[in-house]
């Protein structure tokens, strides 16, 4: 098949105590489970297994050549490399265990799913030697992005570095500022040693517009089989938001939230390539809004409180392969076909404002019934690669003075691969809101229509499809960055707003090309897009180019 050419290439308080048992019944379980699972199952032994008597671990520079190059030189030598230890556990198996193949390809994935490192190879003989070869990638480098759309510039700059001090600690400060706000924000990720394989994240902003403070815990299910699944969360922010439309400035808010979550699951069963989850969690959600400039802006901040266990089911199918050119240029990049769905039902309360108050509205309680459902998957299809994601959620209330609430969002994205060096793109998205929730369910800019304005168009419907055709060159600088064109075409439409209409009813439409900048030794799996886009628009303020220069994490 040609897709073959792919591979190898603040609320009344008083409301939150009614939860303080739910919390306290939920962190018990969490310590009793943190004791009573290990991620160790079982091995039935049959004769592809191997048992892991000996580990040795190759760490590569960034560059192996030979060539006396300033640039390799200079690389090698000042880059820290990753340290044998971190290697050591991110590997899922260790001395003793009894590995398959397959496991070893998990295991290679996993390793080149980290991004400070390029590339692994896993192989263990048959006297038991595992043998872990990895190439490091240059960590530490600026973030930037300047962008010129419906006449307001925004630009950031910072500095990252995702394996400081070859620890496998992550790290990132960056500046930010646009016509909405600007200010710092720093975070860190590192692993910890509490729990294998898990980590922890801080983050924190200071902006002209308020403050954001983040902390988070996470241990994941690492590997296909493993035993459970941790993950915590706190937030608190303050921010003051600005909303667009009709390339004007709809209303501006303060806002000040805090949010906290806490969730465990655990493998109940695993059939072929296939493991079944069980989650359980829990979610509790404070909003004040401080002040509003519009009064349609309350339609965007009419939930205050909200609080609710949940407990759903997984479905995980493992069926990677490995390709290049899908969403990076020339790396190898692990894609997995396989069927992954979740669904979750809770139960719970929530506060919502009604009225036009915005400020001090009337405030309805009511029970709440949750569910929500994911999918997603993988396909060769007409001799390309279709990968597309399903997304639903709903509330109902048995308050009728509150309507229900429900969103969905489908995404498709189709890969074909023309010749070695030429492919197109197809992606296409599909959304609906009963209502908005803090972010609009807007189209510009800022949600791929590229040329057009931030939020140019606002509704409870949105539609979006882009095609692009891409040329990926043999010319790379300095043998380190590749170099990708494109050409493309976006079109797409909001319609049935709440409160002020848009300008233009009608399907937007833009044109453009653009360069890929892609270094492939440097961390992030980071593209930089240079992109100059026309909207094709009967405004004549519109009918112009608009460029951008922007940092994304794929073509």
């Amino acid at each position: 098949m040609r897709v073959d050419l792919f591979k190898n290439n603040v609320s009344d308080n008083k409301w939150f105590k009614k939860t303080d048992l739910s919390i306290s019944i939920l962190l018990i379980y969490f310590l009793i489970s943190l004791t009573a699972y290990s991620d160790d199952l079982p091995v039935e032994l049959n004769s592809s297994l191997i048992q892991i008597k000996t580990i040795n671990i190759q760490i590569r520079d960034i560059y192996q050549s030979s060539e006396d190059n300033w640039l390799y030189n200079f690389a090698n030598k000042y880059h820290i490399n990753t340290k044998e230890h971190v290697v050591l556990t991110l590997l899922p198996m260790a001395l003793g265990d009894y590995v398959s193949p397959n496991d070893l390809l998990e295991a290679e994935r996993l390793l080149r799913g980290k991004r400070y490192l390029r590339d692994a190879s896993i192989t263990l003989s048959k006297d038991g030697l595992l043998d872990v070869k990895v190439i490091d990638n240059w960590t530490l480098f600026p973030t930037l992005s300047f962008s010129r759309s419906g006449g307001e510039n925004s630009s950031s700059i910072g500095i990252k570095d995702t394996n400081f001090l070859g620890q496998g600690i992550a790290t990132t400060f960056k500046y930010q500022k646009d016509d909405q706000k600007s200010g710092y924000r720093f975070r860190v990720t590192t692993p910890t040693s509490l729990i294998k394989h898990s980590y922890a994240s801080l983050v924190m902003g200071e902006y002209d517009t308020g403050s954001l403070r983040k902390l988070s815990f996470e241990k994941p299910f690492y590997t296909s089989d493993s035993s459970r699944m941790i993950q915590a969360l706190i937030k608190t922010e303050e921010q003051e938001s600005t909303f667009y439309q009709n390339d004007q400035q709809l209303g501006v808010s303060l806002t000040d939230s805090s949010n906290l979550a806490l969730s465990y699951g655990w493998l109940r069963s695993e059939r072929d390539d296939t493991a079944y989850r069980a989650l359980i969690g829990s979610s509790f959600y404070r909003l004040d809004l401080k002040q509003a400039s519009h009064p349609d802006l309350i339609n965007y901040f009419s939930v205050r409180n909200k609080s609710f266990l949940w407990w759903g089911q997984e479905r995980y199918q493992s069926k990677f392969q490995v390709l290049t050119n899908i969403y990076m240029l020339t790396n190898k990049e692990d894609i997995n076909l396989g069927f992954h769905d979740r669904y979750q039902i809770g139960l719970g309360r929530i506060e919502k404002a009604i009225g036009e108050d915005i400020i001090n509205p009337q405030l309805e309680t009511s029970t709440m019934f949750i569910l929500s459902y994911t999918a997603s998957q993988g396909y060769e299809f007409a001799q390309g690669l279709l990968l597309h994601r399903f997304d639903l959620s709903t509330e109902a209330y048995d308050n009728q003075t509150l309507d229900n609430f429900y969103s969905f969002n489908y995404q498709a994205d189709y890969f074909y691969p023309m010749t070695e060096k030429w492919s197109l793109y197809l992606g296409n998205s599909l959304s609906h809101v009963s209502e908005f929730r803090e972010q609009t369910l807007g189209l510009g800019g800022d949600t791929g229509l590229r040329g057009y304005p931030t939020q140019y168009q606002h509704g409870k419907n949105r539609w979006l499809s882009s095609l692009e055709i891409r040329y990926y060159s043999d010319v790379e600088l300095f043998e380190s960055i590749a170099i990708g064109y494109v050409a493309f075409v976006d079109v797409g439409r909001a319609w049935e707003t709440e409160g002020e209409s848009n300008l233009e009813q009608k399907t937007l439409k833009s044109v453009g090309i653009g360069l890929r900048l892609f270094p492939k030794v440097v961390s992030g799996r980071n593209v930089f897009h240079i992109d100059f886009a026309r909207p094709l628009s009967s405004q004549r303020e519109l009918n112009d180019w608009e460029w951008r220069v922007q940092i994304k994490n794929k073509f």
